[in-house]
């Protein structure tokens, strides 16, 4: 039993060659400052940076099957009672985006835009360094709805509306089993046109988990509070663009916000009941509401 933190820093240690080659440079400009960079500019800029250790527990043995150390990572959701996630990510000078843990300065994950010539679609791969699809980001057509599928195509994690001026997002809900062992779980449709999507507007609460976007104003006395005290980073409200509250309280769950000391570098900061890899899928979705670097597939005639 490793403290993630840890468990990840000998991973990465273990794989620098493959994952941080020197020849490549894709990731430099998106590169997490250290931790003790630019205090004051960040006092300045009323974005408020707390040391924590983001989850408890890793089990890196699920029945005992061996699992992927990066599936682990990314796929882990910090504890019920534990302190918030803290994490980075950036655009790249190949126009990709990269994903980091604060704790570490080599990336997790990076997503990847991809065009179909036929329908005209952009999607986003999120792939390891290796080159291992975790998941695909789609915006669907005739909408602003976002949904995020793992690798397979056929299972859903993620899906936000983002039509409205406060965003909705769904996650798959995590059952009993699943909250022990704290692993992401995909949605179980129940029909052939059943989609995480439909979920949006009348969720079942049996089946997904619904957040709702707070802003104007985003950070009430009591939501700053909650959030600093579990170890989150709280932003400007001018700077801050999504910050997620559960649906039947109003305790952050999700913040992001750029960081002020670095280009095109986001705070993403999370917290129970949301894994590494759906965070990422849901900053990348609010980044795209301002970017539209993502574009449905056309309807065909």
């Amino acid at each position: 039993m490793l403290t993630p933190a840890r468990h990840v820093q000998r991973i990465a240690s273990e794989l620098k060659n493959d994952l941080c080659p020197p020849e490549d440079n894709a990731v430099n400009d998106a590169a997490p400052p250290a931790q003790g960079d630019n205090q004051d500019e960040l006092r300045n800029n009323a974005v408020h940076v707390i040391p924590n250790d983001p989850l408890n527990q890793v089990n890196n043995n699920r029945g005992g099957v061996p699992i992927d150390p990066l599936d682990v990572a990314l796929r882990i959701v910090p504890a019920r009672d534990g302190n918030v996630c803290q994490c980075h990510f950036g655009l790249g000078r190949r126009g990709n985006f990269v994903f980091y843990f604060r704790e570490l300065n080599h990336p997790m994950c990076i997503a990847m835009r991809q065009k179909d010539e036929v329908d005209g679609s952009v999607v986003v791969n999120i792939k390891t360094r290796e080159g291992r699809l975790l998941a695909v980001l789609e915006r669907r057509p005739g909408c602003l709805h976002y949904v995020a599928s793992t690798a397979d195509g056929d299972s859903e994690i993620f899906a936000m509306d983002a039509s409205s001026k406060d965003a909705v997002v769904v996650l798959p809900r995590i059952n009993e089993i699943d909250a022990v062992e704290r692993m992401m779980r995909p949605y179980e449709p129940r029909s052939r046109r059943d989609s995480i999507a439909n979920q949006l507007h009348r969720p079942d609460l049996k089946r997904v988990m619904p957040f709702q976007e707070r802003s104007e104003p985003a950070w009430t006395y009591d939501r700053c509070v909650t959030w600093c005290r579990a170890n989150g980073r709280c932003a400007s409200e001018m700077a801050t663009k999504l910050l997620l509250v559960g649906s039947r309280h109003d305790k952050p769950l999700l913040m992001m916000a750029p960081l002020p000391t670095k280009n095109e570098l986001y705070i993403l900061d999370f917290a129970y009941p949301i894994s590494p890899l759906q965070a990422f899928a849901i900053g990348l979705s609010a980044l795209d509401r301002q970017r539209h670097f993502l574009q449905p597939r056309r309807e065909m005639p």
